[in-house]
This record gives structure tokens, C-alpha cells and sequence, in this order.
């Protein structure tokens, strides 16, 4: 359910109660009235003033400013004066607690303003009043996650996939009981809005034992890492069988353990996922082809791994026709062509590469570094050593150019700069 549906539900049924509570103070009252009349601003004044003499204490004023405020989408003041309410009258928690998304939202605006500690105490607030909604702890996570805290963001993680669970469930029943239309209608997008919001928990835990696996500092801590990420992302395919974001994820896991076939059938399910989500109408033509394209390099650069040359390069051309020039594809169809002797054509796409706007110092070094190689089978071994120099421009650190350039310069004669250039390898290898 968006935030406009919520508030069009919440201003449903402040105006079913407007007249509830024969006992209300005058200004309770008061505010009610301008509430009722759209008039929030006048409402919020009125809670101001009889907050600042009589009624501070009075959690009714408290909540009912909150009501106008949200009204309005100032989520921070609606949070803070809804939790006043709250800790005021811990009675009116269920009633509070119908409004979570107004401690997300003001949690929301204070990371966009760069207010981290003011937002984690708005979430905390909304997850004492709302403890079974799941979005506090998500976004807690990702706060974490940005910060680097792993564990921590782990554990709200999986907290909110945790919080998930039993709500799916909810929703799924009522909506095998509801018979009305329109009732279905408005379950069934709840109960698709948290599911995606347990599939992103557990995609991001993935994400982060993934990164744990790739800077672990042993093959076995390797390895258990990888296999949590796999675990993960099955459970999220518990949920989600066709996600394509989880099933490329959970292919490119494959390659890192070097199982490749199992890699390409999973690339497969994501391609097929791709399709069948755009045909549901949940996901646009322009998102699912850079989905397709994603996916296509990976397994396009996966096939170069299995040195099945043939069938990447022609997987690689349907991306670059697709993606345009892209350093990256035209290095990987390179990359191809130099493993099936096509050392002209590698040159070629070489070329294509390096003339890329934008590219990093690594890019260049890279790309010049691979016209070396081309350059060097076709014993043409001035343009190698022209190629290697302008490497060693942008990687001027990398020993292993030095030796090949001292090589190269060996065989064209040059043997002062081959000297020169192996004294500088062995330099930087500290021999």
C-alpha cells in the first residue's frame, strides 16, 4: 500500500471517529473539527497552544497533532508527536502502531538530510510502538551495511526477514478467505510488498557474507562465507523462485566455486525470470534489458572461464550490440578472440576500448597491456614494447610489465633499456 492509500485510510477513519469521545477537552474538540475540514495547519496551531498551557499531558492532543501533521507529510514532528502520545498512554500503542510508516518516513528524511543517529532513534521509536513491522529493522540494516557493520547489519537483516515471515503468512490467509474484489485486491499487494521486503533482506545478507568470502583470509572462512550466501539466496528463492536479481546473484556464487555448468543453468532461470516479470507488468522493457545485459556479460565472461571461446564471443557481440561501447564487453570479446588466435580482431576491439570516454588509470593499463599481448604473438615486437611503455604510463608499479618490457626490449636489441627494465621489476619485487 503506497503512503498516499495509508493516509487516504488514515483521514477514512479519523473522520469515522470524529465524534467519538463525549468527554474530549473543548480544544480536542477543536481539533477534531479542523481536522475533519482539512484545515491541519489550524489543528496543529490549536494542539500548540494548549500544549504550551493546559493539556501537555493529555496523550489525545498529542496523537491527534500527530493525525494532522501526517496529514501534511511532516513525518519527523507527526513521529514525535505520535510517540509522545505513546509514551504518555502506552495504551494507545495499537492505535499508534497503525501508523508505523510514519517513523519509516521521518526516519527517511533524516538520512536524506545526512542525520544518521536522529533517524536510528526514529526507527527505534517506531519499532517499541510497531515491534512486527519488519521495514524498521531492514532499514536499520542497510544503515549499517553502509557503514560497514557487518554483524550488525546482518542481525537487523535478519530480524526483518524474521518479522516477515509470520505477516506473509497473515496475508496469504486472508487472502484465500476474502471473497471481495476489491479486498483481494488491496491483501494481495500487501502481501507482494513484504515478500519483496523479505527477499531484500535476505538478498542483502547474501551481499554481505559474499564480501566476507571475497576478503576472507583463508580458503576454509572462503568457502563457509560462500556457502552462506548460497543459503541465503535459496531461501530467498523460497519466496521468490523466478527473481532474476537473485538468481544471477546465486549463478556468479557458482562461478566463484568454479562450478560452471550449475552456473549457466541458473543464468538461464534468470533470463527466463527477466521475461516472465515483464510480462506480469512489474518490471519496465528499459530495466530488464540492462537485467539481460548484466546477466549476459557474466555468463558471456563465465564461458571464457570454461574456455569455451566460440560460444562467448558470440554471447559477448549480442551484449556489446546491445550495450553500445562498453570497456568492459569490448575487452571481454578481446579477451576471446585472443584465445582462438584472432589477434588482429583483438586488436581491433582493443582499439574500440581504449577510445571509451572516462576510463580509469587500471582500464587504460589494462586495455594497453592486452594490445601488448596481441601485439607480441604477431612478433611484432616494436609495437609491443610502444604498447607495454604507455602501460606502464598508467600502471607505473606493476613488476611484471617491467619484465615483459625487458623481454621485448631483448629482442629488438635493446639491451641497456632490457637491463634498466629488469632492475626495475626486481626493484619493486624487493629482490
Amino acid at each position: 500500500m503506497s503512503t498516499t492509500d495509508r493516509r487516504a485510510l488514515t483521514v477514512g477513519l479519523i473522520l469515522s471517529m470524529i465524534l467519538i469521545g463525549s468527554c474530549a477537552s473543548p480544544a480536542l474538540t477543536g481539533m477534531k473539527v479542523h481536522i475533519q475540514n482539512g484545515e491541519y495547519q489550524e489543528a496543529i496551531d490549536l494542539a500548540d497552544s494548549v500544549i504550551a498551557t493546559t493539556e501537555g499531558e493529555n496523550p489525545q492532543i498529542w496523537y491527534w497533532r500527530g493525525v494532522a501533521l501526517e496529514a501534511i507529510s511532516r513525518y519527523r514532528e507527526a513521529a514525535e508527536s505520535y510517540d509522545q502520545a505513546y509514551q504518555l498512554d502506552p495504551g494507545m500503542g495499537e492505535e499508534i502502531a497503525n501508523n508505523w510508516y510514519v517513523f519509516y518516513n521521518a526516519a527517511a528524511a533524516y538520512l536524506e538530510d545526512d542525520q544518521p543517529d536522529r533517524a536510528m532513534d526514529v526507527l527505534q521509536m517506531g519499532s517499541e510502538i510497531a515491534p512486527e513491522r519488519p521495514e524498521f529493522d531492514q532499514m536499520l540494516g542497510e544503515m549499517h551495511m553502509q557503514l560497514g557493520e557487518n554483524q550488525e547489519a546482518l542481525a537487523s537483516f535478519n530480524t526483518a526477514y524474521d518479522l516477515s515471515i509470520p505477516l506473509i503468512e497473515r496475508y496469504e490467509r486472508e487472502l484465500e478467505a476474502a471473497t471481495d474484489p476489491g479486498e483481494r485486491g488491496d491483501i494481495s499487494d500487501l502481501l507482494t510488498q513484504t515478500k519483496s521486503n523479505a527477499v531484500i533482506s535476505l538478498y542483502n545478507m547474501a551481499m554481505i557474507h559474499k564480501n566476507m568470502a571475497l576478503n576472507a583470509r583463508s580458503e576454509q572462512a572462503r568457502q563457509e562465507e560462500l556457502q552462506k550466501t548460497e543459503d541465503v539466496l535459496y531461501e530467498a528463492l523460497d519466496i521468490d523462485p523466478a527473481n532474476p536479481d537473485v538468481l544471477s546473484e546465486l549463478a556468479d556464487i557458482y562461478l566463484l566455486q568454479g562450478e560452471y555448468d550449475e552456473a549457466m543453468g541458473i543464468f538461464d532461470e534468470a533470463l527466463e525470470g527477466i521475461e516472465a516479470a515483464v510480462e506480469e507488468g512489474w518490471l519496465g522493457e528499459d530495466q530488464a534489458g540492462d537485467m539481460r545485459q548484466d546477466i549476459l556479460l557474466t555468463r558471456g565472461i563465465a564461458l571464457l572461464e570454461m574456455e569455451r571461446y566460440t560460444e562467448a564471443i558470440e554471447q559477448l557481440n549480442e551484449v556489446l550490440e546491445q550495450a553500445g561501447e562498453d570497456f568492459d564487453v569490448l575487452a571481454s570479446v578481446a579477451h576471446g578472440y585472443f584465445m582462438v588466435d584472432r589477434y588482429q580482431d583483438a586488436l581491433d576491439m582493443l582499439d574500440r576500448a581504449l577510445a571509451v570516454r572516462g576510463l580509469t588509470p587500471q582500464q587504460k593499463a589494462e586495455g594497453y597491456y592486452m594490445r601488448f599481448a596481441s601485439y607480441n604473438r604477431l612478433e611484432m615486437d616494436e609495437e609491443a614494447a610502444n604498447a607495454l611503455e604507455t602501460a606502464l604510463e598508467f600502471d607505473p608499479d606493476n613488476a611484471d610489465y617491467w619484465e615483459y618490457l625487458a623481454s621485448t626490449y631483448s629482442r629488438l636489441g635493446r639491451r641497456r633499456d632490457a637491463i634498466n627494465a629488469m632492475n626495475k621489476a626486481e626493484e619493486l619485487r624487493g629482490n
